[in-house]
């Protein structure tokens, strides 16, 4: 008989792997009452009370182990698995957000967490199959993971707890299971050594042979080799040491098992949302909770609440929904998840909604800004007939159109609207909503004909401040003869420093006429003109003006933007009867002046009457803002200005009637 090789000491110096078999966990929501339990513990929940406490049962391998009463943030331990209780969710349902800890399942074992229950069937090398039980269904999976119903799960299956060198009288401890190797020896059989090796697994004893793989209880044993270290020379050793070179897996898998919500959006408020069969809309936010609707496929409430983020959340349960609050930001955006039971439906597969979103970069004071209002049916049926209006909020004007007619609008489709606003304050300021009404057709309707209606953000927009000033000066020679012309000069400048449209009024008193120049125009006896200057920029209007009576005039000049009037001159001057001739001075209805003078006699002067007529008209503003709807009122002066002159009434009145 061959005698045992004997190896050095230095053997002991090998390597020895140790790996450890990641526990199990739960993360999620679970009602109550409700059930956890795994490793032959089973916890009851019973109840929430007012203040949050969590009030459950506990029993161990079926039998009674006591009363547990849980505050938010506080854990409880029984056996070998750890219940972890994080807050509580309250409204017609309630339900608990826990963690539980607990061990590696084996084959034919379980958990269960609420409505799931997880059944490990069988483990190999290349996974697990784990049989989920949900709301009466059942299902294998062979896959590393894998979602049912609102939890996703992630399989870990046959792990690696050791690899190396085991001394005899070693164990391996792996979730309440052990593995001893408790000897070995070595065989004559037939003229050749056997090297065998005994292990006891959870009390049972197994021999291997080295080379040999195996499974022994909930272990799965690789001996590579057998190596005896020993002094002794006789053939068969049992009490020497001995090192088994194996590799050690665990026949078990470990799951991790979390809640997984069915949605998650954000919402501005006023927006709406379908979820499920149903309407959601966030009314307002106040302090850190949100005031929120439920509402059916015709835009009626069924049901409202006020919904919180603390360790008591208050949630929405209605029909197959639960919608909770996850935050509220600073600008009042709120962010809601929540969970869909479709078998908890109404009989309702379809559903109507338009998501109107208002969307605007930062402006300046008195400078018009593009607004892109965005219509989107993230319903299932198209809307049609749908009006839109919007409404500015303080500080802001509508430049054009405000409102809107939109035929019809398919299921996920988007149609973006223009508006051009004009901010007449600076700071932040609410740029306003947009509210539409639309018809949802039949099958949609409470009735053969339901109208919706739809409200949009109302998003807050920075606005730079802006100085709106105009100056101007008159002037002129310091006397006047009758019917002789002088220039009158009147200059604006744009002392501010925004560029804005403003209108320039001359008012010429009785007893001057002006002679007609192109691009002004007379109302109400005041000569108009429209400028719209850089800053810094200056205009200079000459007027020539004829005087017919004599004495002392007093002419005035304004300039007006819009925020109304911006500034005001005056200047008097004195007319006097030029010497030595007869002055003749007519204005017929036709507005045209004539003078003449007979040098030798005596001066006369004629004065001119006054005639009015009412002229209704319709015409664009050369201000570039918006239309003009104005009746003009037609003073026939000295001199009439010529006919097809533009006159640019203030913009900001253009909407006077």
């Amino acid at each position: 008989m061959k005698r045992v090789v004997l190896f050095s000491l230095l053997m002991l110096a090998f390597l020895v792997t140790l790996h450890g078999a990641s526990a199990s966990s739960f993360s999620g929501w679970v009602y109550v009452p409700g059930t956890v339990s795994a490793n032959n513990v089973t916890l009851h929940f019973e109840d929430v009370s007012l203040t949050g406490e969590l009030l459950g049962r506990a029993f161990v391998n079926g039998t009674y182990y006591g009363d547990f009463a849980l505050r938010p943030g506080s854990e409880f331990k029984v056996g070998n698995v750890v219940l972890h209780y994080y807050k509580a969710f309250v409204g017609s349902k309630m339900a608990v957000l826990v963690g539980f800890d607990f061990l590696n399942l084996t084959v034919g074992e379980s958990v269960t967490l609420g409505y799931y229950r997880f059944q490990v069937i069988a483990v190999g090398p290349n996974g697990a199959t784990i049989r989920a039980y949900y709301l009466g269904t059942e299902k294998d999976f062979t896959a590393s993971s894998f979602k049912v119903g609102h939890v996703s799960v992630t399989v870990s299956a046959y792990p690696e707890v050791f690899n190396g060198y085991l001394k005899v009288g070693e164990e391996i401890h792996v979730d309440g299971h052990y593995l001893v190797f408790e000897k070995a020896w070595v065989e004559n059989s037939t003229g050749t050594l056997v090297k065998k090796l005994l292990f006891n697994v959870d009390g049972k004893n197994y021999t291997l042979t080295a080379g040999e793989k195996a499974d022994v209880g909930v272990f799965h044993v690789d001996v590579k080799d057998l190596v005896v270290v020993t002094n002794s020379t006789s053939e068969s050793c049992v009490a020497c040491s001995s090192y088994a070179d194996v590799t050690v897996n665990f026949i078990g898998a470990s799951l991790a098992v979390k809640t997984v919500p069915d949605f998650e959006f954000s919402l501005q408020p006023g927006q709406t949302r379908n979820v499920g069969p149903y309407l959601f809309k966030y009314l307002y936010p106040f302090s850190s909770s949100a005031q929120v609707e439920l509402m059916n496929n015709c835009g009626q409430k069924i049901t409202g609440a006020k919904l919180t983020n603390s360790t008591i959340s208050a949630v929405l349960y209605y029909g197959g929904v639960v919608i909770a609050l996850d935050s509220v930001a600073s600008d009042g955006t709120a962010t809601f998840y929540g969970f869909l039971n479709p078998s908890e439906f109404p009989n309702v597969t379809k559903t109507a909604n338009l998501l109107m979103t208002l969307k605007v970069g930062e402006g300046r004071q008195y400078v018009p800004m593009n607004v892109n209002l965005t219509l989107m049916n993230t319903g299932t049926v198209p809307l049609s007939h749908i009006s839109v209006v919007f409404s500015p909020g303080a500080g802001f004007r509508v430049l054009g159109s405000d409102s809107f007619e939109i035929a019809s609008l398919p299921p996920n489709k988007t149609l973006v609207l223009h508006l051009r606003v004009l901010p007449m304050k600076g700071g932040t300021l609410k740029l306003g909503t947009a509210t539409a009404v639309a018809l949802a057709p039949f099958e949609l309707a409470c009735s053969h004909c339901t109208v919706l209606h739809f409200t949009s953000n109302d998003p807050a927009v920075r606005v730079r401040t802006s100085a709106l000033a105009y100056s101007i000066a008159l002037s002129a020679p310091p006397k006047a003869e009758v019917g002789s012309a002088f220039p009158l000069v009147v200059t604006v400048r744009n002392t501010g420093n925004v560029k804005v449209p403003a209108n320039v009024s001359v008012r010429i008193p009785a007893g001057l006429a002006v002679e007609s120049s192109s691009g002004l125009k007379v109302v109400n006896g005041s000569v108009l003109l429209a400028v719209e200057l850089k800053p810094g920029e200056v205009r200079k209007l000459k007027l020539n003006v004829v005087p017919y009576v004599n004495g002392t005039a007093k002419i005035t000049a304004r300039v007006s933007s819009l925020t109304g009037l911006l500034n005001t001159t005056s200047i008097t001057l004195n007319v006097s009867t030029p010497k030595g001739g007869v002055v003749t001075v007519s204005a017929p209805c036709n507005g045209t002046v004539t003078t003449s003078t007979v040098p030798g006699k005596e001066v006369t002067v004629t004065k001119t009457e006054y005639k009015t007529k009412t002229v209704t008209s319709t015409t664009t503003s050369s201000v570039p803002y918006t239309p003009l709807r104005t009746k003009l009122i037609w003073l026939v002066l000295g001199s009439l200005i010529g006919a097809g002159a533009i006159i640019a009434i203030a913009w900001y009145q253009a909407r006077s009637s």
